[in-house]
């Protein structure tokens, strides 16, 4: 995918990419109540990671149960906000870079951008609504994006962003 094509995929994700952003921002907050359930079923599907067979005396299974429910359950946690804090970054720096560039660019380029991949205006209501033809709009459009592609190619060669 080409710059241009990639910004354009951006556009018309902002909103997923926003509401995803919301769903992680409360996962992370709520995580701390993972259900047991949830724990004993991830248990139930793990891979042992010792010997199956006692070398010693008697064992307190109950004990032992605990303390591997209480690692296991610490464990997935830990690896939880790790990949929840890892993409909510990338999202995060994501949308914000795309908010921050497209209030770069002249007025109504910006509006169009807006008013049409993030508030969902179709082109007809476009046109109705800044009183030109469509053929203008998706001009204006076109060059809001070379716009975008010129504000992002630095970043592409700097090795910040993905081509």
């Amino acid at each position: 995918m080409n710059l241009r094509e990639n910004i354009l995929f951006l556009l018309e994700h902002y909103n997923q990419m926003r509401a995803e952003i919301d769903t992680l921002q409360y996962e992370l907050e709520h995580l701390g109540q993972l259900r047991d359930s949830e724990m004993i079923e991830a248990m139930t599907f793990s891979v042992p990671t010792s010997e199956r067979v006692s070398t010693g005396g008697t064992s307190d299974k109950t004990t032992g149960i605990a303390l591997n429910y209480q690692e296991r359950m610490t464990q997935l946690q830990k690896d939880a906000v790790n990949e929840i804090t890892g993409r909510l970054a990338h999202l995060t720096t994501t949308v914000e870079r795309l908010d921050f560039y497209i209030g770069k660019l002249p007025a109504l380029e910006s509006a169009i951008l807006r008013e049409h991949y993030f508030e969902k205006y179709s082109w007809r209501e476009l046109q109705d609504l800044k009183g030109i033809s469509t053929k203008t709009l998706l001009r204006r459009r076109d060059e809001a994006v070379r716009r975008l592609v010129e504000l992002y190619e630095p970043l592409v060669r700097m090795g910040l962003l993905m081509e």
